[in-house]
Order: structure tokens, then C-alpha cells, then sequence
């Protein structure tokens, strides 16, 4: 897949007690923490939520994961509340699936996008408040034996975990409806002729 860049100044990274508490290329967690690679945001059912520390910043531009301009954002992770934290770890583990179960089959995950780099709006009639389009990861799925120029499939990520609101999903599903019938996802995506918004 290639290197993709970060969604915003959050990392939602996940280790299991079993794993002995180790980072990338088995760096303990706790070395990382001290060092401020890492910081330490909860820990929810046997996992540990970890956000990018001050002193990753400039390693994750210069590697190339990260935007320029993330060295200029205030890291927010202590700001978010339960709710949020879960939500993120349910993206987490709906992107750590796809990226297993694309490993080898008929489809591989060429794209992954989350944060804000995938947010719109659409207006439905003129003189209508603007309706944001903003789902919770947009990715791409290229269909390895497809030959005819159809063989990628667009699709924006909805991680609804029951919380949400019928009328919330009720106008996120008529900003979906607007933003394709003006064509709107071709013009930010080139390429992109549908889509698919699972909830």
C-alpha cells in the first residue's frame, strides 16, 4: 500500500498486554513514552491508546507520514473524551481488518484516508444550508484481475457504533445522495465514477 500519510495530529495506535508492550521494531512502549515518541491517552478493554508524543513530529515529516504543517498543530489527544477514544479505536479495527484481509485475494487496499482529508459539503438546493460530507475514513479497494478500467471500488466509511442520532444519519445519507447527484465526488476525486457509504 505504500506509505500514506497521517489523518490529523492524532494516532490511534493499540497494543495487547501479551505483546509484551513493545512498539515498532520491539522498541518497548515504555522507552518510547519516556522519550516522547509516544504519549499515553487511555486504556480501554486490554488495550493501551497511544497518541503521536512531541518529538515524533518531526520524524513522521521528514519519513514522509505526515504533512509539513502538522509541526504547527497543538497535539489534542488528551482533549478527547471516552466516547471519541472509542470511536477511534472501532476505525482502528475496521483499518487493521481491511489491511488483513487484503494481504493476499482478489483485492488489495491501494488508498486509506481519515481525519479530516476526506471532508466536503454539498448544498442540496440553492439558497439550502451547506450539508457536510464527512465520513469517518474514505479508502480504496483496486480488484486485482479487473482489466476494464473499473477496477477500483471508492468507498467513504461510515463507523456507526449505535450512538449516533437517526436524524444525524438521516442528513448524513441526504448529503451522500446530494454530493453524488452533482457530481460533486467526481470533481475531488478524479477517477471516482460511485461510490459506496456502508453505515
Amino acid at each position: 500500500m505504500g506509505k500514506q500519510p497521517l489523518p490529523s495530529d492524532l494516532f490511534c495506535g493499540t497494543v495487547k498486554p501479551q505483546m509484551y508492550d513493545s512498539g515498532p521494531e520491539g522498541i518497548p512502549c515504555s522507552k518510547l513514552r519516556e522519550r516522547r515518541y509516544l504519549a499515553s491517552v487511555a486504556r480501554f478493554m486490554q488495550k493501551q491508546v497511544y497518541g503521536i508524543g512531541s518529538k515524533s513530529v518531526p520524524v513522521l515529516i521528514e519519513e514522509g507520514y505526515a504533512p509539513s504543517d502538522l509541526a504547527d498543530k497543538r497535539l489534542r489527544h488528551h482533549e478527547l473524551t471516552e466516547i471519541g477514544i472509542r470511536h477511534l479505536l472501532f476505525v482502528a479495527d475496521i483499518h487493521a481488518r481491511m489491511i488483513a484481509l487484503t494481504r493476499s485475494g482478489p483485492a488489495e487496499l491501494v488508498l486509506w484516508q481519515e481525519g479530516q482529508l476526506p471532508w466536503d459539503s454539498v448544498t442540496a438546493r440553492k439558497g439550502d444550508p451547506e450539508i457536510p460530507v464527512r465520513s469517518d475514513a474514505y479508502f480504496v479497494l483496486k480488484r486485482i484481475a479487473r482489466l476494464d478500467g473499473r477496477s477500483h471500488v471508492h468507498v467513504f466509511l461510515e463507523a456507526d457504533r449505535s450512538t449516533m442520532a437517526h436524524s444525524r444519519m438521516a442528513a448524513k445519507i441526504a448529503g451522500y445522495l446530494a454530493y453524488y447527484e452533482q457530481g460533486r465526488h467526481a470533481r475531488k476525486y478524479p477517477g471516482m465514477q460511485a461510490f459506496i457509504a456502508p453505515p
